[in-house]
């Protein structure tokens, strides 16, 4: 049929009369007439071929007439035409609203065509609009607001329902209610009542003889008693269904339930079964032309081929059915609903619990995921801080203002030793840790960290944000470059509400690169000079010296409010010779307060005199506050001064002085902190304040002499190189003596002391909290060639990037390393051949591995340049390990075992395993060959690579000899046919693997070999055997330490 060419025009929809409105429903009709399903009996192939062109031609004729009929029922219901209104909206709802996208418009037009059937008074008409609307609603969306919607809907109609009893008319209205409460009880899990009332609209259908709609509440109820698990009965219902729907003729009927028996056929293990019943579906709805089922059943199609192991055909019906449908419709909606269906089905936990077997799957020897490393604040609040209510109520008016495209940025500035510091985390610790403010965290910074220049200083914050916000490390350091890492943490950090301090920005340019992407979010800055503008509605605070009543307040909080009384114009006079500077008050008053004798008039006497004499306050206050130390403390604080690391442990103390304990470094460093001279930063950690550093720097240049400066800093970073080379031992699970690469007199004081016996994780906890130190040190290291300390360092730091990010920094600072060894090994080779070749081998192979997982922030068409330099560098270290080549097999496998959280990128872990069977096939390794073929293959069978895969697994079984590691190899094997469904050919190779097993010693892997036999009896449908193979597996493995992962992997087979 073909659309009338006197069609009214929509643009004039305001002059529609009565007769036009009639004349595009009496259009609407007809074409719904020929799509309504029509008894009649076998037709013949030409028959359906004219009958499926017929319906595709009403079918278009409907869509063109779509926007005419929406705006019909508007124009209807203004004009008055109540009756007409409702008809016309049933005719818009007949294959329309219930077969395409047209949910927005439907409810609109649904909404308007009820209230024309109350103007007009018919309840039936209604009821039977607001049943329609139900179900369109239930149908379209699946989310609990919905649902109660479309469930207020049908009571209403109900309602309606009884108020008119004893006609045809009302067994309709009955029928769709009991529906519609089918499909919304279904939706809302209750599955008695949905078959309650799918029973009750069949048994209305019965009673008024339409075939068409019993067979589609049949149809619901079928699937109802399916997801009940009544598998049989369902059946028995589908058949039914089918029945009553071919009798009447409704082919479009009939092909959903052909495809909606797929469901069933999964749920039975019948997949093979059903595939016809998919098959026949997707050839019904392409003749017929209705696009949302023809996707839903080329859906189901894919799944049945995917369960099947028929990966490709699988792949094209899936393209196929997402083509089909426009993304975010209810068709896309109820497609992806079946794409989704295997990942319930007992198969895939089934397939799941096989994998947790396979422990080529599983990390070996490092944490999965780093802690959030971002501290949240330092532990203490400064309780010292007096004289900035002011401030402080400056910092909480701005965190209450509402900014709109950016963060609030709050910039503290001032001299340094004023206080910016101590306010920033005074109102962090106070305002700021109110949840209600900021629920997302609170991150905090150190930005100025000496030689580190601020463009590092600044990614290594954005790294340890990032962690702290639980991003991945990988999609850490995918992002290498500065600009990269911004774009990463605003997109994290979109939406989110965070307090953010910022301390000691030395380069206020770096700023914006660490606001986050929120405008809730607030950020606290301190820095010398003011902050330049770099958001909208920016807080500039500087803060200025104390006055004179406040300095002496400040004195009082420390020493007693007594003792200030009693020389109130001594403590004037303190308070104006440290001009108003908190840091100076402070020293003074922590130097005086163990001192109760000494009156506080000696003390501004002594202070004005030093300040005679001296360039600054800060200058005499030091003066003074050294003064009442023992000179060889004096001595020491200085000779600390000169140490490149930011912050300092008792054992670098004790080593750069040349104590003999740590306890002696830490009995130092306690006496400098109770005087103030130093801030304790974490326990057993402290810190010379920034006020002082430049200071004592000089003082120690002039007093110390160049060499006894040089052992100070040489036995300092030498300690804390040599700690940070143990603790990465442990935490790579190694046990290797380094003394014999420190010099003869830079033997180590304590190192990591005997009580803490650190490993993996915690290890790598530590390595993290001294990653500043170690990129320090390691610094120190390449500028003094110190090649050993060079080596430990940058090893240490190696690893640490391997298992926690920080790849494309640590990259950088290994290949400074590299090249320093390099360059001094060749001096060093002179006289001792040989000597430094070994760490030479080890740091050109971290640098690779480090190099290869830096490979995602690499442009793609640059990475296979990128690789190839990668692999020039390990064939320099097979060079240099000459007839040793063990020695480069070793130390590929000691970073690649690390490097695990990186080994999630394939394309890293592929490079990897390649480079590694390479370096073991140099070595004569078949061993490592096998061991890495292997993992190579379980990589091939992720990437959906079988051939590839298997063909892995076969040549890592000929290069295995031992009966646990082939053993492993089968396992891996037997994993890729059950994701292939080649269920007996997988237990045919566990089978031979079981064989191998037939040592006490082997009892382990022999259980899990069982219980993957186990699975896939499960998977195919073989109860009994499957229940035998699990009574074997827990039999030969009662107590073992693998005891719960295979509880854990057998629970899918228990559940089913």
């Amino acid at each position: 049929m073909n659309e009338p060419t006197e069609l009214p025009d929509i643009l004039n929809s305001p002059q529609w009369t009565h007769e036009d409105l009639a004349q595009i429903l009496e259009v609407a009709s007809a074409a719904n007439n020929v799509l309504a399903a029509t008894a009649r009996s076998q037709p013949s192939a030409w028959e359906e071929t004219k009958r499926a062109a017929a319906c595709r031609v009403a079918l278009g004729t409907l869509h063109q007439l779509q926007a005419r009929l929406i705006t019909a029922v508007q124009r209807a219901a203004a004009i008055g035409e109540y009756q007409l209104a409702v008809y016309l909206c049933e005719a818009l709802g007949q294959h329309l609203l219930a077969h395409f996208d047209n949910v927005t418009v439907g409810i609109c037009s649904y909404r308007t065509a009820i209230q024309s059937a109350q103007a007009w008074g018919s309840n039936l008409a209604e009821s039977r609009l607001r049943s329609g609307l139900a179900s369109l609603l239930v149908d379209s969306c699946h989310s609990r607001s919905v649902v109660e919607l479309a469930k207020h809907e049908v009571h209403l109609a109900s309602l309606l329902i009884k108020a008119n009893t004893g006609t045809a008319d009302v067994d309709e209205a009955e029928e769709l209610a009991a529906g519609a409460l089918a499909k919304i009880a279904r939706r809302a899990g209750d599955l008695e009542s949905a078959e309650r009332y799918a029973i009750d609209a069949v048994a209305v259908g019965r009673q008024v003889s339409d075939a068409q709609t019993q067979g589609m509440h049949t149809w619901l109820l079928a699937e109802i008693i399916a997801d009940q698990g009544h598998y049989q009965a369902a059946q028995q219902h589908f058949f039914a269904a089918m029945g009553l729907l071919a009798a009447a003729g409704d082919d479009l009927g009939l092909a959903r339930v052909f495809a909606a028996r797929c469901r069933l056929g999964l749920h039975q293990f019948r997949a093979h079964d059903h595939l016809v019943d998919a098959v026949t579906a997707v050839r019904m709805l392409r003749y017929l032309g209705y696009p949302r089922y023809l996707a839903v059943a080329k859906a189901w199609k894919a799944v049945i081929h995917h369960e099947l192991g028929q990966r490709a055909e699988a792949d094209q019906e899936r393209a196929e059915a997402l083509a089909l449908v426009r993304p975010g419709t209810p068709s896309a909606l109820a497609v992806q609903e079946v794409l989704d269906l295997p990942a319930s089905l007992p198969q895939a936990a089934m397939l799941t619990g096989l994998r947790r077997l396979d422990s080529s799957t599983r990390a070996a020897g490092s944490p999965s995921a780093p802690p959030a490393v971002a501290r949240v604040l330092p532990s203490q609040s400064p309780w010292r801080l007096v004289g900035r209510a002011g401030e402080l109520d400056l910092l909480t008016k701005a965190s209450d203002t509402i900014t709109v495209t950016a963060p609030m940025v709050v910039g503290i500035s001032g001299l340094t030793g004023i206080g910016k510091t101590a306010l920033a985390l005074r109102w962090a610790h106070g305002v700021g840790r109110d949840r209600a403010r900021f629920p997302d965290g609170l991150l905090h910074a150190v930005l100025d960290h000496g030689a580190l220049s601020p463009e590092l200083a600044t990614s290594i914050a954005l790294d340890q944000f990032l962690r702290a916000l639980g991003v991945p490390v990988t999609e850490i350091d995918a992002s290498s470059a500065l600009e990269a890492k911004r774009a990463l943490f605003r997109r994290v950090t979109a939406g989110k509400r965070l307090l953010m301090v910022l301390d000691d920005v030395v380069d206020p340019e770096m700023v914006p690169f660490l606001l986050p992407g929120s405008p809730h979010s607030m950020v606290i800055v301190t820095s010398v000079d003011a902050l330049p503008p770099c958001s909208a509605g920016q807080v500039e605070i500087s803060l200025d010296r104390l006055s004179t009543a406040v300095s002496t307040t400040l004195l009082a909080n420390v020493l007693g409010t007594e003792r200030v009384e009693e020389e109130r114009p001594a403590a004037r006079r303190i308070a104006y010779v440290c001009a108003g500077i908190p840091v100076a008050l402070l020293i003074v008053a922590a130097g005086l307060a163990p001192q109760p004798t000494v009156s506080l008039a000696e003390v501004a006497t002594s202070l004005e005199n030093a300040l005679s004499s001296n360039d600054s306050t800060l200058d005499a206050v030091l003066q003074v506050a050294c003064s009442w130390l023992p000179e060889a403390t004096v001595r020491d604080y200085r000779r600390l001064s000169l140490l490149p690391l930011t912050t300092l442990s008792p054992s670098i103390t004790a080593a750069a002085l040349g104590r003999s304990t740590v306890d002696e470094g830490l009995e130092l460093l306690e006496t400098l902190a109770d005087r103030g001279l130093l801030t304790r930063e974490a326990p057993a950690r402290y810190c010379i304040p920034d006020a002082l550093g430049p200071l004592l720097h000089k003082l120690a240049g002039t007093a110390e002499g160049l060499r006894a400066c040089n052992k100070v800093i040489s036995n300092g970073i030498t300690q804390l190189g040599y700690e940070a080379a143990i603790v990465g031992q442990r935490a790579a699970g190694e046990r290797e003596s380094l003394r014999m690469w420190l010099g003869n007199r830079q033997s180590p004081v304590g190192a990591v002391p005997p009580a803490t016996q650190l490993a993996g994780a915690d290890a790598y906890a530590w390595l993290e909290r001294e990653r500043i130190s170690v990129i320090q040190a390691t610094i120190a290291a390449i500028d003094r060639s110190n090649l050993s300390l060079a080596w430990m360092t940058s090893v240490a730091l190696g690893r640490l990037c391997l298992c926690h990010g920080g790849v494309p920094e640590g990259m950088n600072l290994l290949k400074l390393a590299t090249e320093c060894i390099r360059d001094g090994a060749r001096e060093h080779d002179r006289r001792k051949p040989g000597r430094y070749r070994t760490i030479q081998v080890q740091m050109l192979t971290m640098f690779s591995v480090v190099s290869l997982c830096g490979v995602r922030a690499v442009p793609s068409h640059d990475r296979g340049e990128f690789v190839q330099e990668t692999e020039q560098h390990l064939h320099q270290a097979r060079q240099l390990a000459g007839s040793q080549q063990s020695m480069v097999v070793k130390a590929l496998a000691d970073a690649t075992r690390v490097a695990q959280p990186h080994l999630d990128d394939r394309e890293v872990a592929e490079t990897l395993h390649r480079l590694a069977i390479d370096n073991a096939h140099h070595g004569d390794d078949q061993r490592a060959r096998g061991l890495h073929t292997w993992v190579l293959g379980t990589i091939r069978m992720a990437e959906a690579k079988d051939e590839e895969a298997l063909t892995a697994f076969q040549t890592a079984d000929q290069l295995l000899l031992d009966p646990v590691d082939k053993a492993a190899v089968l396992l891996s094997a037997a994993v890729l046919f059950a994701d292939q469904r080649r269920l007996d050919r997988g237990i045919g190779v566990l089978e031979h693997a079981a064989t191998l097993l037939q040592q006490p010693e082997h009892a382990d892997l022999l259980a899990k070999v069982h219980a993957a036999c186990a699975l896939l009896s499960g998977m195919r449908n073989d109860r009994r055997q499957a229940i035998a193979f699990r009574d074997a597996a827990l039999a030969v493995l009662p107590e073992a330490p693998d005891d719960e992962l295979l509880a854990a992997a057998l629970k899918p087979l228990e559940d089913w």
